[in-house]
């Protein structure tokens, strides 16, 4: 443990906190605060950020009053590998801008579909013949982006899906999954040939054929883009350069046609 001596001191409560939501059930009412530490200039390597609340005379457990978070500060570029059962619109889309942005991203790109003597495009020196079968295969990702991918034997199943826990909770990789119609639902159901994946997401599925999961159910063939007040101030949903100037944006876009319905959030998982 070395400290780089960056600190700073801050009144909760105060005038800076972003979307208030309503109080919770027990009147108590909850905000968020942006704070902002530099990491020193040129460094790179694994850091360590602790928010610290000195404890209240009255406190009889001060055991919670303080969180950690874990950030790698690289020079490298970012290891991306896009799966996807097919080639749809969203799948290219990812793609493309994937293998543009050559000075962030080294990416990896297998379409499960393809014909085998297909050449999976990808930046130079990622082109795969196979998706990764050993640990360290799997390793040398940063991100795992799935794209409503299918169960396939000795390629996309258990052995693959068995390394992709300790991927996530181990190597603190990436994972986006991105849900469609066609096999999400059949396969990360409990009992589905794709359940350990479904398993690390922050949600619980709806069951398929619930009256809620159907659109027409619902009255309505698109639905719009609405953040919460978390989303409102999460980096990775951010369109502009200020809070305010991103909310603006998102209220522009144009709705969406295909949601993926869920019974609830899983345990500590944030909106």
């Amino acid at each position: 443990w070395e400290s780089t001596g960056v600190t700073q001191e801050i009144t909760l409560g105060g005038d800076e906190e972003l979307g208030v939501p309503p109080p919770s059930a027990d009147g108590q009412a909850v905000r968020s605060q942006d704070v902002t530490l530099l990491v020193p200039a040129g460094e790179v390597g694994t850091f360590t950020y602790k928010a610290v609340i000195e404890p209240r005379p009255e406190e009889q457990i001060v055991t919670d009053n303080q969180a950690a978070t874990t950030l790698r500060v690289s020079d490298e570029k970012v290891s991306v590998l896009l799966v996807s059962a097919d080639s749809g619109f969203e799948f290219q889309f990812l793609r493309n801008y994937l293998l543009r942005q050559g000075d962030h991203y080294k990416v990896s790109v297998w379409q499960q579909n393809a014909d085998p003597l297909f050449n999976q495009e990808a930046s130079t020196g990622l082109r795969r013949s196979t998706l990764p079968i050993t640990r360290d295969d799997l390793f040398a990702y940063d991100v795992l982006i799935f794209y409503d991918p299918r169960y396939v034997p000795d390629s996309l199943d258990a052995s693959l899906l068995n390394l992709l826990d300790e991927f996530v909770s181990k190597h603190h990789g990436g994972l986006c999954y991105v849900a469609g119609s066609r096999h999400t639902d059949a396969n990360l159901q409990p009992g589905g040939p794709l359940e350990p994946l479904g398993t690390l997401l922050p949600v619980t599925l709806a069951r398929p054929g619930a009256v809620f999961t159907t659109g027409a159910a619902a009255g309505r063939l698109s639905w719009p883009v609405e953040l919460t007040p978390h989303g409102r101030q999460h980096p990775m949903m951010l369109l502009a350069d200020t809070a305010e100037a991103s909310a603006k944006t998102w209220t522009g876009l144009p709705d969406v046609y295909f949601t993926q319905r869920v019974e609830r959030l899983k345990t500590l998982a944030t909106p």
